[in-house]
């Protein structure tokens, strides 16, 4: 009799310690989840998007927890109000000369 108090008890506090620890680690990762919402990388303007370089401005803080506070930060929205901020697109074109054809007439 007296065991099987000891077992129930015990299997008790092993559920019980099991249900806080999965609570706990579940309130350290919607924290974890929450800080990480705060970076602003996918908002700014040398954001490429592109795996290989993910910032052209700081390129290894980038959609990390040390971009929080980024100082190099431009907004997107930011930058469509003021046309300047916006990097001017080249509009050239590489052309390819035939330098086969000259070749050939002399």
């Amino acid at each position: 009799m007296f065991l099987q108090i000891i077992c129930s008890f015990l299997a008790w506090l092993l559920i019980g310690v099991s249900l806080w620890k999965i609570r706990e680690i579940s309130v350290s990762g919607l924290t974890y989840v929450k800080k990480l919402h705060q970076v602003p990388c996918d908002k700014c303007i040398y954001f490429t998007g592109d795996y290989r370089l993910k910032c052209t401005v700081n390129p290894y803080m980038a959609l990390s927890e040390e971009a929080i506070n980024c100082r190099d930060f431009e907004s997107i929205a930011y930058s469509e109000k003021i046309p300047n901020l916006v990097s001017i697109q080249c509009n050239c074109s590489i052309t390819n000369h035939d330098t086969s054809s000259k070749r050939k007439k002399k």
